[in-house]
């Protein structure tokens, strides 16, 4: 039976803090594979704040095992992807397409023009994967002050060189 049997799509709960924490530090250990990126994965986990300040979806199964997250929060007008992340155990299952579609549909849901995201260029699950689900590079004069800054704040831990800003534009009704 594949993993992605029975998965339920909800908003996070407190309790679902820890296994999310878990999923992001697990998520990044695939870095280890690629030697210009191998310091991604010895990056600490997200922090519990971050989880608060913003909203996550999660996928659980029946069980409410969490498989994987994806965290968003408004930023300059448009909703941001902060973090998708899911776990080894259901990788290649659909599970993170399936957060990303619950992301989309909260973003039109909530009337926001856009998704954007920062992510890394070359890794196929980075910019590569959100490519083929719509998203583009976003105009570098379209990015606001506060994902400017965002962008910024990266920059005092990542190579800007290796980074991208995305987003998924919405037809206007």
């Amino acid at each position: 039976m594949p993993m992605t049997d029975g998965i339920v799509f909800r908003a996070a709960a407190q309790d679902d803090l820890a296994a999310m924490a878990e999923i992001s530090v697990e998520a990044r250990s695939r870095y280890r594979t690629m030697s210009s990126f191998a310091y991604v994965a010895e990056t600490p986990a997200i922090a519990e704040h971050r989880f608060l300040e913003g909203r996550a979806i999660v996928a659980v199964t029946p069980a409410q095992t969490v498989l994987g997250f994806a965290l968003t929060r408004p930023l300059d007008d448009l909703l941001l992807l902060d973090n998708i992340s899911t776990s080894s155990r259901c990788r290649s299952q659909g599970v993170g397409k399936r957060l990303l579609d619950a992301v989309l549909e909260q973003a039109t849901t909530e009337r926001y023009p856009a998704v954007a995201l920062t992510t890394f260029r070359e890794p196929p699950w980075n910019g590569p994967w959100f490519r083929r689900f719509g998203f583009a590079q976003m105009p570098d004069g379209l990015i606001g002050p506060a994902l400017r800054a965002l962008i910024k704040h990266q920059s005092s831990y990542l190579d800007l060189r290796t980074r991208e800003t995305l987003w998924r534009l919405f037809p206007r009704a």
